[in-house]
C-alpha cells in the first residue's frame, strides 16, 4: 500500500521517503522487505484505495457503490472536497496481468487516472445509479487529500465515471443471469 509513505501524506511519487506513522503501514514495508530478501523476480505494488463492486467498506466508495445497487442514497461524510485517485479493481486486475506478462519488477505506485473529489465520486454515482438522486450529507471528521502518481511505463485505468458505468452494466449483466436461471 502507498501508506508506506505516510497515512497522511498529501502527495505520494516514487521518490516519497517512507514514513510509517501507522502499524499498518508498519506490516505492510515488513512485507516488502520480506519480499526483497527472498531474493526472487518481483515487483511491489503500492496501492491506492481499490473501489468496485462488493469492494471492502473500510473505503467507503465500496459502501456508497453497493448501497447505490440496493437504491439506498450514498452517506457524505464532512464537506467531501478530499481529493483521491482511486483505483477500479478490474484496472488493478489489468495492471497486475500487465506486469506478469512484461515481467515487471521493482517497486511501483498503482493509482486511478484521474483525481476527483469524494463528494465528485459520490455524485457520479447518483448520476449513474441512481439518476435525479444526491448524496445525503452528514458531519465528518478532518480528512486529506492523498494522491497518488502511478508509476510511468504501466497501464492507466479508466476514470471513475467509466468505473461506474461498468459497474452498472455487469451489475445489470449479473442480475439478468440470474434471472434466467431462475434465481
Amino acid at each position: 500500500m502507498a501508506t508506506v509513505c505516510g497515512a497522511k501524506n498529501t502527495s505520494i511519487k516514487s521518490d516519497s521517503k517512507l514514513n510509517l506513522d501507522t502499524d499498518y503501514a508498519y506490516s505492510k514495508w515488513l512485507a516488502e522487505e520480506a519480499i526483497k530478501r527472498s531474493n526472487v523476480k518481483h515487483a511491489i505494488m503500492r496501492i491506492a484505495g481499490v473501489f468496485g463492486r462488493r469492494g471492502p467498506y473500510h473505503l467507503g466508495i465500496n459502501k456508497a457503490i453497493d448501497d447505490a445497487l440496493a437504491g439506498i442514497p450514498p452517506i457524505q461524510h464532512g464537506d467531501g472536497g478530499v481529493k483521491r485517485n482511486y483505483i477500479y479493481v478490474k484496472d488493478l486486475a489489468h495492471i497486475v496481468k500487465f506486469c506478469i506478462e512484461n515481467e515487471i519488477v521493482g517497486t511501483h505506485l498503482i493509482a486511478g487516472s484521474r483525481i476527483d473529489t469524494v463528494a465528485e465520486m459520490l455524485q457520479t454515482i447518483c448520476d449513474i445509479l441512481l439518476p435525479g438522486s444526491r448524496p445525503e450529507r452528514r458531519e465528518g471528521a478532518k480528512a486529506y487529500d492523498q494522491i497518488i502518481a502511478h508509476s510511468e511505463g504501466l497501464p492507466r485505468g479508466r476514470s471513475f465515471k467509466e468505473a461506474i458505468m461498468d459497474i452498472k452494466y455487469n451489475s445489470k449483466d449479473i442480475s439478468n443471469k440470474l434471472s434466467a436461471a431462475g434465481r
